[in-house]
């Protein structure tokens, strides 16, 4: 079902679920009851707003280029205002109500306590999955509002049986009904300010976003890294520095990247990538391929010494696989982010030579067989 589906499905089952509690509220003259009539209604009120807000927001307009996604933002406020209201309501009926209750209608009341309670519950579990699936925030909202009106069927059950035993408790549970509403506006209201100030997403998605991008070996480092959502997609803002000045290249970095965050996060509406070339002599990755301490070729290679800036900062151990291997190695050294690698040769393997190729990495073929001899080429070359 598509997103709106289930709004349409909540206005209707909240509207029903209203009448049948108000009916029997006013029958039994339980204020507990009536305000959580009163707290269906506004569910059922709120919920049509969700779906405007929800069938509004996949609508697109050329005066809203980046969408109207923020709608279900909006639409998800109405909704806690919408608690805020049904809770002031139902406070003071609590404060300021005399009745009482009519027992003929006990079981009636504990009859809809418990429909109540199943349907609520039942159909909150279903409508969280589905917000999750379609990642709606409107949806995530109504589902929690649902899940607060079954604990007060809960609470309204709890108060019937405590009528049967002769045992008053309805002003009680009702307070336990507001204090619920409350807690649950509030919650989905700071949500949604969050969103409509463009308040950064959740550290979490931070860090993953940031091993996604960081995970290309062309990608030198992150300067810059903004994420924010709007209703139910995100926009991503991001610099980063690059090994490469190939104009054709740096756009194929960032293209990669965006396809790799979109395959994890498919709720991506945009992906802004800035691009820069890395030119710091301090970040300058060499990989020696090495034999028993020489350096070696990438068909007999054991060892992959690692140098940053001229200094060895730690050694890989080379796979073990004969037909494979260059192609192994290639990749070893590629997804360290190298920006040379010393060999006494280059591979033979058309893959590893476009492995290398692909991730900027600069073959450096010489003649010495000592690690630092061949270093000192690359520091001679580098001045020069």
């Amino acid at each position: 079902m598509k997103k709106y589906h289930w709004s349409i499905i909540s206005i209707f089952l909240m509207l029903l679920l209203a009448i049948i509690k108000l009916g029997v509220g006013f029958l039994s003259k339980s204020v507990a009851l009536k305000a959580e009539g009163i707290h269906s209604l506004s569910d059922s009120l709120a919920s049509f707003i969700g779906f405007i807000s929800i069938y509004m927001s996949e609508k697109k307009h050329e005066k809203f280029p980046y969408g109207l996604y923020k709608l279900e933002n909006i639409g998800a406020m109405f909704i806690s205002f919408f608690l805020f209201f049904a809770a002031y309501d139902m406070f003071m009926d609590v404060l300021f109500g005399h009745y009482k209750i009519d027992r003929q209608y006990i079981s009636w009341g504990l009859g809809v306590g418990i429909i109540s309670m199943l349907i609520t519950f039942g159909f909150s579990v279903l409508e969280r999955i589905a917000a999750k699936k379609h990642n709606s925030p409107a949806l995530m909202a109504d589902s929690e509002h649902m899940l607060v009106d079954g604990f007060g069927s809960f609470v309204i059950t709890l108060n019937f049986l405590s009528l049967e035993f002769n045992i008053n408790l309805d002003k009680i549970f009702a307070s336990v009904i507001i204090l619920l509403i409350i807690y649950t506006g509030f919650h989905i209201l700071k949500e949604q300010i969050f969103v409509i100030l463009d308040a950064s997403v959740d550290s979490k998605m931070i860090e993953h976003i940031k091993e996604i991008i960081l995970q290309d070996p062309r990608v030198k480092s992150i300067k810059r890294l903004l994420v924010r959502k709007s209703g139910d997609k995100i926009f991503i803002d991001a610099a980063i520095s690059i090994k490469s000045h190939n104009f054709n290249q740096s756009h194929a970095v960032a293209d990669d990247i965006e396809e790799a965050i979109t395959r994890v996060f498919p709720q991506t509406e945009m992906v802004f990538i800035h691009y820069e070339p890395d030119e710091s002599p301090e970040n300058t990755r060499i990989a020696v391929l090495t034999f028993q301490d020489e350096v070696s070729d990438f068909k007999n290679v054991d060892m992959i010494h690692i140098y940053d800036n001229f200094v060895l900062t730690f050694v890989l151990k080379a796979k073990d696989d004969k037909e494979k291997k260059e192609d192994i190695t290639a990749t070893d050294i590629a997804q360290v982010k190298s920006d040379f690698v010393i060999a006494t040769n280059h591979p033979k393997s058309n893959r590893a030579k476009w492995i290398l190729h692909k991730y900027g990495v600069f073959i450096w073929e010489t003649e010495n067989k000592d690690i630092q001899k061949a270093l000192d080429e690359i520091k001679a070359f580098s001045k020069d």
